[in-house]
């Protein structure tokens, strides 16, 4: 089964980090008796997704992308401190450059964020999701082949590279 969940930057300067394991198999530290955040049965370690997480968000790493992939804003990212603040601050910067040509970063910010589960829902996603400068897909089981076309000409438009 499955034993966690790790974190990784796909443009490969950042490398790979423990996101949350079971019961916090590997954990990278933190205070001895200090008990880590929980989503379920895995242990979240915050420590080790911040020192991924703010590199891969740094606003000079960002303004170098055509294309930023966040996956994803949940319950467990959300324990960080500095996460939602840089993801918030990434798609203001972008909404704010409006399409001009030289200052605005160029290219979109594409990530995931869970639907409501049994009626809950996640304040920092919902505040997300309705945001007038985000396109939001619902991609379950059933439509996830279709959805992939779609949702991959977008970031191909994006980045440029229109097919």
């Amino acid at each position: 089964g499955r034993i966690g969940f790790d974190v990784v930057s796909v443009s490969g300067e950042g490398g790979r980090g423990v996101l949350s394991r079971v019961g916090g198999k590997k954990r990278s530290g933190g205070a001895a008796n200090s008990k880590p955040p929980t989503v379920g049965k895995y242990e979240v370690d915050v420590a080790s997704f911040d020192r991924l997480a703010s590199s891969s968000l740094s606003q000079e790493h960002c303004e170098l992308s055509d294309v930023i992939l966040v996956d994803e804003v949940g319950k467990m990212e959300l324990f960080s401190d500095t996460f939602y603040p840089r993801v918030t601050a990434l798609l203001d910067a972008r909404a704010k450059a409006g399409g001009g040509k030289k200052k605005r970063p160029a290219g979109a910010v594409f990530g995931v964020i869970p639907m409501p589960r049994y009626g809950r829902t996640i304040e920092k996603v919902e505040r997300i999701r309705a945001r007038k400068d985000c396109k939001v897909f619902k991609i379950t089981k059933t439509n996830r082949e279709d959805m992939f076309a779609v949702v991959k000409r977008e970031v191909m438009q994006a980045a440029g590279l229109a097919e």
